[in-house]
């Protein structure tokens, strides 16, 4: 299993029984370990527990959170996200994931015809909680500050440039356009 960050919930899997003995915080129930308390799962010599560093802060996941995002995958309609509060991105190991969707119709006000033509996978982009419902988490990138602020070529996997308001691949040449925030860095032309 190896060092890891990940929060759990109370009743979540953690591992199998052959991986890790229950410590702190957790049991065994069939074979397999599961989470007693909230908190960061930490294994030390096949022993796992679940704790928490009460120092720790933890962004409070709300309407009109900003996020840094990476593209999961993306369709003609929506783009799933991995996302991480921009509050706690600067601090190491302290940051929380949140699973998102980005609607095409939170892309900007006017039509968009596909979502491929505004992000892609692989992209970094910079987002904010639109709404959070049962369902899930849905952001927006209709802020000038908010859309793409890493894209990677869809040829070669390549970081792209912004030179003279063109994403260009820094590998093989080609040019893509993406929904850019206004935080892209540019690259001298």
């Amino acid at each position: 299993m190896g060092e890891t960050k990940k929060i759990v919930l109370p009743g979540e899997y953690i591992a199998g029984a052959e991986e890790v003995v229950p410590g702190e915080n957790t049991y065994s129930e069939n074979d397999e370990v599961y989470s007693s308390a909230f908190g960061e799962v930490r294994e030390r010599e096949r022993r796992v527990e679940v704790g928490w560093d009460k120092t720790r802060h933890i962004a409070q996941v709300k309407v009109g959170l900003e996020l840094y995002c990476m593209v999961r995958k993306v369709s003609s309609t929506k783009a799933f996200l991995d996302c991480t509060p921009v509050a706690d991105a600067d601090k190491s190991g302290s940051a929380i994931e949140v699973s998102a969707v980005l609607p095409v119709t939170a892309i900007r006000n006017s039509y968009v015809r596909d979502m491929r033509d505004e992000v892609r996978t692989g992209d970094v982009i910079k987002a904010r909680i639109a709404k959070i419902e049962r369902s899930g988490v849905d952001v927006s990138v209709n802020a000038p500050d908010c859309g793409v602020m890493k894209a990677y070529c869809s040829a070669c996997r390549a970081g792209m440039d912004l030179k003279n308001g063109s994403l260009i691949c820094s590998n093989c040449g080609r040019k893509e356009s993406r929904k850019m925030s206004s935080e892209y860095p540019s690259a001298s032309a």
